[in-house]
């Protein structure tokens, strides 16, 4: 959904009118963070776990626990920060 173009289309209509800047730059923040924390992490978990240890499960092991972290996290802000 955050690479289709609908999805700038979509910020830029829910903003406020007087902060459409402000939020089309936080709707690209997830780029940022991916890109350098991904970039790093995958390298990193490739050249340690699949070329030095030629163990790839744990690699995927490692990369679905941080997709499960970040739904339980996304479900708690839901509960008890978003309905504030």
């Amino acid at each position: 959904m955050t690479t289709h173009p609908k999805f700038i289309s979509y910020i830029g209509i829910i903003a406020p009118r007087d902060k459409v800047a402000l939020y089309m730059g936080y709707a690209f923040l997830y780029g940022v963070i991916g890109s350098s924390v991904g970039g790093f992490m995958g390298g990193y978990g490739y050249d340690y776990f699949i070329k030095q240890r030629g163990e790839p499960q744990i690699l995927w092991i490692l990369f679905s626990c941080i997709g499960l972290a970040t739904i339980i996290g996304l479900l708690i802000f839901n509960e008890f920060i978003a309905k504030r």
